[in-house]
C-alpha cells in the first residue's frame, strides 16, 4: 500500500492534533452512520451498576415462570453514563464524567470551530503516569494509540480490585461509558503489575471515499512499596555532595533551583524496609524521577522540575 503524507507523533501531554483533512464526523457521507468506538477507560475502585434490572426481569420473567430460571444475557440491557461536553472560550473541547469518582484516561475527537478538521485530544487524570499519545495519519486510516500505568500502593491485606469501565465516543461524538469488568491484583505486599487493553476500528465514508479511524488504549496498574520519604541531592562533577533537600510526598514538589557547580542530581526514595531507589539526571536534563501521592492508594511518577544555572 502507498503511503503519503505520512505522519506519526508521540504525544507525553494532552494535545490536540488536527487528523484528516479528507472530513469530519459531521461531514460523512448522507445515509452512512459512524459506530461507536472504543476509545479508552475509566478506572473506578468499585463495580458500576447500570444494569437496568426492571427491564431485565419484566423481559425474561417466562424463564423463571417455567422453572428454566434467568438464563439471558445482561449485556443488552446496560445502562450508559454520558460525559459531559465542555468548550472553553477558545474553541478547544473537553468531556468530563461529572461527580464519578475514578481515573480517565481516553481518547475522543471533535470538530474545531468551523474549521475542515477533527481533531484528536485526550482526556488523562494526573493519576496516570508513563503516558504515551500517539497518532498516525494515513492517506486511508488515521490510528491512535494510547498507554499509560497507574501506580498503586501495595495492600497490607488482601488484594486490590479496579474496574475497567469501556468509554466510547458515538457517530455524534457524544462519550460515554459502560460498567466494565474487574480485575483483581496482589496479595499482601504484592508487587504485580496487571494490563488491560482494548481498541477497535470504524470506517468512515466521504465523497464515497472511505477511511478507517482505528484506537488502542492499554492501561496499567501495578504496584508499588508505600515510598516513606525522598530527598534530592545535588553533586559536582567529582561526584560530592553540594546541597541537599527533602522533598513532600503528599504534592508534586515545586520547581527546584540547582545550585552553581551542580553536575547532576539524583532522587532518593527510601522505602518503609530501608531500601532506596535511586533516579538520576544531569545538568540541562529533566529532573530525576519521584513518586507523589495522587489519591487514595495511587502515587504520580514524574520528573522533579529543576531550575538548571544557564550554562552560557
Amino acid at each position: 500500500m502507498k503511503l503519503r503524507n505520512k505522519c506519526i507523533l508521540a504525544l507525553p501531554l494532552c494535545l490536540a492534533l488536527a487528523l484528516s483533512a479528507c472530513g469530519t464526523l459531521a461531514e460523512q457521507d448522507e445515509g452512512v452512520a459512524a459506530e461507536p468506538l472504543p476509545v479508552g477507560v475509566f478506572i473506578t475502585w468499585e463495580s458500576l451498576d447500570l444494569l437496568d434490572i426492571e427491564a431485565y426481569m419484566e423481559d425474561n420473567l417466562s424463564g423463571l415462570a417455567s422453572g428454566g430460571g434467568l438464563t439471558a444475557p445482561t449485556a443488552p440491557y446496560q445502562g450508559r453514563i454520558y460525559a459531559e461536553r465542555r468548550e472553553d472560550e477558545n474553541g478547544h473541547v473537553e468531556y468530563v464524567f461529572e461527580g464519578l469518582d475514578g481515573i480517565a484516561f481516553f481518547r475522543f475527537t471533535y470538530r474545531y470551530g468551523e474549521g475542515e478538521y477533527d481533531l484528536a485530544s485526550s482526556s488523562m487524570s494526573a493519576g496516570v503516569s508513563d503516558v504515551e499519545f500517539k497518532i498516525g495519519v494515513f492517506n486511508t486510516e488515521d490510528k491512535t494509540s494510547l498507554s499509560g500505568t497507574i501506580y498503586l500502593e501495595s495492600p497490607e491485606t488482601g488484594d486490590a480490585t479496579f474496574f475497567a469501565n469501556p468509554v466510547y465516543q458515538d457517530g455524534e461524538g457524544r462519550v460515554y461509558l459502560m460498567a466494565g469488568q474487574g480485575m483483581s491484583l496482589g496479595g499482601e505486599g504484592g508487587l504485580g503489575t496487571a494490563t488491560h487493553t482494548l481498541g477497535g476500528s470504524r470506517t468512515l465514508s466521504f465523497d464515497g471515499e472511505e477511511k478507517t479511524d482505528s484506537v488502542e488504549v492499554s492501561v496499567s496498574v501495578s504496584f508499588i512499596e508505600r515510598p516513606e520519604g525522598a530527598r534530592l541531592l545535588f553533586m559536582d562533577e567529582s561526584h560530592a555532595v553540594i546541597s541537599e533537600l527533602e522533598l513532600e510526598l503528599e504534592a508534586a514538589a515545586e520547581p527546584v533551583k540547582a545550585p552553581e557547580g551542580a553536575a547532576y542530581a539524583i532522587a532518593e526514595l527510601r522505602g518503609a524496609d530501608g531500601a532506596v531507589t535511586r533516579s538520576i539526571a544531569n545538568a540541562g536534563d529533566d529532573g530525576p524521577e519521584a513518586f507523589w501521592h495522587y489519591e487514595g492508594r495511587v502515587w504520580m511518577k514524574g520528573p522533579v522540575t529543576i531550575e538548571w544555572p544557564d550554562a552560557g
